[in-house]
């Protein structure tokens, strides 16, 4: 996916240099799609952890114990 956006900002800015792409989507403050992705689930995991209900514990607990939390929590 971000082979996608940056072939997008190469054709917008008409440039084939990564380096010049990459300062480019520094500067406007764009995110890799990878990044945002993970901080999403982390957010999510943060929010399903300190969840009250007690279903919603029980699932947390054995996605904890899972091998998923650890790559992506």
């Amino acid at each position: 996916m971000s082979c996608l956006i940056n072939r997008f900002f190469m054709k917008l800015f008409k440039t084939s240099d990564m380096h010049i792409v990459t300062e480019i989507q520094l500067a406007f403050g764009f995110r890799p799609p990878s990044n945002i992705i993970t901080d999403r689930v982390k957010s999510f995991c943060t929010k399903y952890e300190s969840c009250d209900n007690q279903m919603t514990q029980a699932f947390a607990a054995a996605f904890i114990a899972s091998d998923l939390f650890v790559s992506y929590c």
